[in-house]
């Protein structure tokens, strides 16, 4: 009596979103990978990332499934600590945006999305596609991938006029694998300036050329400072002043954001004027220029400590970037006055 009931209630849902009203055939059900989902990069925090697509093919009639469960491999992210529930706001959505399920979170401990509302196939083709939030806690290059068996996985599917059981697929069906793909940032200091000798009377001399590495980031990169290695190999770690940092010809430590250091130290900060945006799969440049006092004499260098605190995020999702830092004391200007 209780499942007449339930396909009952399952046949009544159908008049009201399909529009049937007699019974038909039983439904022939076909679910294959979408490869139009291709294998893509996708990121973290940012809402409605694809995780996999789908194909369902509905022929006799239109098709009610009451319970709909999909397996994720990879469902908890590398970094940090697990949260057991990495992937969020699961919905399963159609080729035109339409929800059709959802949203949900992941399972708690368990590989399984499900998804308990009636979703109602139409006769035809319907291309759907997963979509979720990822957590936090997946790391840069860690593997998605999403599969359903749907003569086990989509449970009471029923064709919506007859509530005879569907005759559907029953090879486990699995999408194209996603990849995430964090903000990253890579920091190294340039071989430019060489070390070489030169007189005091020089100005505005650039001291470094730092190079910020976004090739491989899934995302624009956001920084808001630069904490620069500043050595004082001999002389007065005063006699370089108004030190800035400069994107080409311009300046973008400007004000109070000019570095006069009175000390030498592995981490000196450089406040940007406003936030600097390095594009993804691009390579930023920036140089360290200093006026020099006219009586200086000694060596110096400006160069970059890998235990600097940097603080980078991604441009969209403002998930805290994968920062790759290489130690470099600089190369050594050795400066004589006449």
């Amino acid at each position: 009596m209780r499942k007449h009931n339930v396909l009952a209630g399952l046949v009544a849902v159908a008049f009201l979103y399909a529009g049937v009203t007699s019974a038909s055939a039983q439904p022939v059900v076909v679910v294959e990978k979408n490869p139009l989902v291709y294998a893509q990069n996708i990121v973290a925090n940012l809402p409605d990332q694809p995780l996999g697509g789908f194909i369902v093919t509905v022929e006799g009639e239109p098709l009610l499934v009451a319970r709909t469960t999909f397996h994720v491999s990879g469902w908890e992210g590398t970094a940090g600590s697990l949260s057991h529930q990495d992937i969020t706001d699961v919905k399963l959505i159609d080729e035109n945006g339409t929800v059709l399920a959802g949203p949900v979170a992941i399972e708690s401990s368990s590989s399984d999305v499900t998804f308990r509302n009636v979703i109602v196939y139409p006769m035809g083709t319907t291309y759907v596609t997963l979509v979720g939030k990822l957590g936090l806690d997946y790391g840069n290059n860690d593997i998605i991938s999403v599969s359903t068996k749907p003569d086990e996985d989509w449970q009471r599917a029923v064709g919506a006029g007859s509530g005879e059981e569907a005759f559907i697929t029953s090879a486990t069906v699995t999408a194209n694998t996603m990849f995430v793909k964090k903000a990253a940032l890579k920091i190294s200091v340039s071989g430019t300036p060489v070390s070489q000798t030169i007189l005091s009377l020089v100005g505005n001399f650039t001291f470094a050329t730092y190079i910020l590495d976004a090739a491989q980031s899934g995302e624009n990169v956001l920084i808001g400072s630069l904490q620069a290695e500043y050595n004082v190999w001999s002389g007065d770690p005063t006699d370089l002043t108004n030190c800035a940092l400069y994107d080409g010809a311009t300046p973008i430590t400007t004000g109070s954001h000019v570095v006069n250091p009175i000390a030498g130290g592995p981490s000196i900060e450089f406040f940007l004027d406003s936030p600097m945006t390095i594009q993804k799969a691009t390579i930023k440049v920036l140089s360290l220029k200093c006026d020099i006092d006219p009586n200086t004499n000694g060596v110096y260098s400006w160069g970059y400590d890998e235990s600097s605190t940097l603080s980078a995020m991604g441009g969209i999702s403002r998930a805290p970037a994968t920062i790759v830092e290489y130690d470099n004391p600089g190369q050594k200007i050795t400066i004589i006055s006449l």
